[in-house]
């Protein structure tokens, strides 16, 4: 079988998006599969470009194509326009051939239905959270692209939608209208080797990255509103455990000028530390050093694979009841669910198991169990290569 995965960034650049195809596209290969990423020339999406548009990146092959930039565009929220990409598409299409399209809504998730017809095999994964796509629905090109995702999903009986948890695909099918036999629930994945691997040296470094304080406490993630870190540093102004640190790992997104401010305001100076520009070898580090982990999210959610990787690394995780979340945290089990904008709930979620460390052993060592059990890389790869052959079955009997 030959696989298209189709993403905008494409390794080696980073991100959720990217990892997932990278560690996919990696065990399609070792399965005998052919596999191409199909991505655009950007390094980053305010970055510069690549020169070269066919490289082999960590092993996996890479195709790019020229992207223009629009200062609007109907189709894609980047406003990035493929060059040429519909036309190879249509010559790549067949039922030997699986076009798999990361993001929707985008311009090559676009292109990718206006191509599809009844001897096309392709999976479109939106990659989008519920509550963006709830609002998105409502505007007038929302409700256009999803009257082209309806159109594709008739002309082109090949073709599936794959989501990470029930909760979308409950929205795609009573929301939007896609019939549930077209939709798949794929979850992300983890490898919990990526943290077995890091040594005690690198996890003694990480604990210097926290300000003084018994009890580490973690958040990874860009900083922007939408993750709630004002929740989290109101949250521990609130907690009754003194020696609460908290280290925040990731790049601003705008907010951090106002969260330090929040500092001042909340006498937290000594006790929170922001830190950017970690390599993943020392994120894992983190994840290993720290005692819990809390994603305190509003919105924006779509899986939450942070408390994933708080999971693989063994640690009890702290989550609000937002997107997909609640899929995650079992409550009591692995973890506490705590309700959004809620302060006070976050504060007593963590002082209940900063004073509980049996607890916490006993919560992390059930995540680590979820997270080799059903979230491991093989078996997400496996559930793809099960939908690529059902979307294939479906185009050759038709």
């Amino acid at each position: 079988m030959r696989i298209i995965e189709i993403e905008y960034l494409g390794p080696p650049a980073v991100g959720g998006v990217e990892k997932l195809v990278s560690e996919i596209s990696r065990r399609f290969l070792r399965a005998g599969h052919e596999t191409t990423i199909w991505a655009t020339d950007l390094r980053s999406f305010q970055g510069p470009r690549h020169v070269r548009l066919a490289a082999v990146e960590g092993g996996l092959a890479v195709r790019r194509f020229p992207i223009r930039r629009l200062p609007w565009y109907l189709y894609d929220p980047h406003h990035l326009a493929w060059s040429g990409l519909a036309g190879e598409m249509e010559k790549a299409a067949g039922p030997d051939t699986v076009l798999h399209g990361h993001s929707f809504p985008s311009h090559h998730a676009d292109a990718l239905l206006s191509v599809a017809d009844a001897e096309t095999a392709a999976v479109l994964t939106p990659h989008h959270d519920v509550e963006s796509l709830r609002i998105y629905a409502q505007l007038w090109r929302g409700r256009r692209l999803l009257r082209n995702l309806r159109a594709g999903l008739r002309a082109c009986p090949g073709l599936f939608l794959s989501v990470t948890t029930q909760i979308e695909k409950h929205f795609w099918a009573s929301d939007l209208g896609i019939p549930e036999d077209r939709i798949e629930v794929i979850p992300n994945g983890v490898s919990v080797e990526e943290f077995d691997s890091v040594s005690e040296e690198q996890v003694e470094e990480a604990h210097r990255l926290w300000p003084p304080g018994k009890l580490h406490l973690l958040f990874v993630g860009r900083l922007v509103k939408a993750k709630g870190l004002d929740v989290l540093l109101r949250a521990a102004a609130l907690c009754q455990a003194k020696e609460l640190a908290l280290l925040i790992v990731g790049p601003d997104g705008g907010e951090l000028a106002g969260l330090r401010r929040l500092l001042h305001d909340y006498r937290l100076g000594g006790r929170v530390a922001f830190v950017d520009g970690l390599t993943r070898e020392q994120v894992c580090a983190c994840f290993r050093a720290c005692d819990l982990v809390a994603l305190p999210s509003r919105s924006g959610e779509n899986f939450g694979i942070v408390l994933l990787e708080g999971m693989a690394a063994g640690k009890p995780v702290i989550g609000t009841r937002s997107g997909g979340i609640p899929e995650l945290i079992r409550h009591g089990r692995n973890g506490l669910l705590v309700p959004n904008e809620s302060p006070g709930s976050l504060a007593e979620a963590i002082d209940r198991l900063a004073a509980e460390p049996t607890t916490r052993r006993r919560m992390g060592g059930f995540g680590r169990r979820m997270a080799e059990s059903f979230y491991s890389w093989e078996l997400v790869a496996g559930l793809y290569l099960k939908l690529f052959e059902k979307a294939r079955r479906v185009v050759l009997s038709s």
